[in-house]
């Protein structure tokens, strides 16, 4: 018989929808099937001082890369063995909650946080931004730095207010037409920005209902912002992801993709259940991240079950295969990796002539040297973890097999196997009714990838269960109708 394939973890759907899954234990999206989440293993560095705050890792021109976390009180960098503090004089004093953001600026690291003035930095320290707005939000694309959701010394604190920097220049903020530094507000539609990131050579505001997309236009005006059609919009600064033509992100009521023209469900296999399962109350701790390397784009969300606010469960799409996973790690914060939004257009304002342009790619850490980011998080005990381990307690649920009009006969499932587990066992439930209770019927163990047993009934259900590394794109299933040769 021929494989069915699996069409990832599937609950909103019929579970009679061939190669659905109605359950899924620590099992992601591949680019073939789906394979077992990696746990988290210790990256070696000793515990921060406290709650981490947010964490990126930024490539700088030269390719090298800076590793930031942030806390409540001060802002660390990793240097291959442990954390620096590298805060400005006198530390910080955040919000309760409040959280920090990073962007690349060719070599010039800015951080961000509602009530601190915005910091920069070279090397070492950070320091204040002379005159620069205080920002819950910030972008970088073409050399502009955006920020949203602004407290400054003129308009006082405005959550629907936007600023612009000078052109190629992080530590201009006076608006002037010549060098292109604007400032303005969203008011279209009511309420705070909730999120923005860039998009291109622009920039995509969010608000609780609505979407802003701002084009570049050039002076006086320097960009043109536009609303999209509709009442769309998201509850958190972290929910939205970059995937570089496109920003997906967790709405209000739904996943989407936002291309720049409209916002377009992607959730359909998984919204109602996901909407079911997430405490609203801490809607707005959602925090996301994007693997470019898997194509697998991740949400930590805090379940209903928990009440203590903390982000134990992730869901995971694949943007390449629009497939769903989900896996249960808790995290404090995951880290964003962030490119210079300095174009070889701006290299003149950052290097006089390539002579000057570095000869060496020097790395603060090897760790941190690999081509590829390596997905990781900072967990409760404030340490720094990469995603990489082994996986364990992997398990997936099919959807349901057989027939409403008769008995079929199930004698064999066949696993297929990209890489097959150390070993596996298979629950086996029936009914003969649709949409009623199943009834256990049996465990049998995985012998050369094939789990072996005869069950007669309208309706079968299997879980199988992994131990050790696994991917796996399907199911054969050897069914007939009871009675027949």
């Amino acid at each position: 018989m021929s494989m069915t394939p699996f069409i990832g973890y599937a609950p909103d759907l019929d579970p009679a929808t061939p190669g659905v899954l109605t359950d899924v234990t620590n099992m992601i999206p591949s680019v073939k099937g789906l394979r077992g989440a990696n746990t988290a293993v210790d990256a070696g560095y000793p515990a921060l001082a406290s709650e981490s705050r947010g964490m990126a890792v930024l490539t700088l021109l030269d390719s090298s890369r800076r590793t930031f976390a942030g806390t409540e009180t001060a802002i660390y960098e990793a240097d291959g063995t442990t954390w620096t503090d590298v805060s400005k004089g006198g530390g910080y004093a955040l919000g309760a909650e409040e959280r920090w953001i990073f962007v690349q600026f060719g070599n010039a690291t800015i951080a961000a946080a509602k009530s601190e003035t915005l910091q920069y930095s070279i090397t070492g320290n950070f320091a204040d931004i002379a005159g620069a707005p205080k920002a819950k939000h910030m972008a970088v694309s073409q050399g502009f730095i955006m920020l949203a959701d602004t407290n400054d010394g003129t308009y006082g604190d405005q959550s629907d207010r936007f600023w612009c920097s000078a052109y190629l220049d992080y530590t201009d903020w006076t608006p002037n037409a010549a060098t292109q530094c604007v400032t303005g507000r969203l008011v279209d539609s009511p309420g705070p920005i909730y999120a923005m990131e860039a998009l291109g050579s622009g920039f995509v505001a969010y608000k609780k209902d609505s979407i802003f997309v701002a084009s570049y236009v050039g002076a006086p005006a320097v960009w043109d912002w536009n609303q999209v059609p509709g009442f769309v919009g998201c509850y958190g600064k972290d929910v939205v992801l970059n995937i570089g033509y496109a920003h997906i992100f967790l709405g209000t009521d739904d996943f989407y993709l936002m291309d720049g023209t409209r916002p377009i469900s992607i959730g359909g296999n998984v919204r109602e259940w996901f909407f079911n399962n997430i405490n609203a109350k801490y809607a707005y701790k959602v925090q996301g991240a994007y693997d470019e390397e898997s194509g697998n784009a991740y949400w930590w969300y805090v379940p209903r079950s928990n009440t203590a606010g903390t982000l134990t469960s992730a869901i995971v799409y694949n943007v390449k295969t629009q497939k769903w996973g989900k896996l249960d790690t808790e995290i404090e914060s995951v880290a964003k990796y962030v490119t210079t939004g300095i174009t070889y257009g701006g290299l003149g304002a950052v290097y006089s002539t390539y002579a000057d342009l570095p000869d060496t790619i020097s790395y603060n850490s090897a760790y941190w040297s690999a081509e590829t980011p390596i997905l990781s998080v900072i967990q409760s005990d404030h340490k720094l973890y990469t995603l990489t381990g082994a996986p364990a307690s992997t398990s997936l649920r099919t959807g349901i097999v057989g027939d409403d009009e008769k008995i079929t006969l199930v004698s064999r499932v066949k696993g297929r196997f990209t890489t097959a587990p150390t070993s596996s066992t298979m629950d086996i439930e029936y009914s003969n009714d649709f949409g009623t209770t199943f009834t256990p019927y049996d465990t049998v163990s995985m012998t050369n990838n094939t789990y072996d047993f005869l069950n007669c009934a309208r309706w079968h259900r299997f879980t199988q269960t992994f131990v050790g590394t696994v991917e796996i794109l399907g199911n054969v299933y050897d069914i007939q109708e009871a009675g027949s040769e």
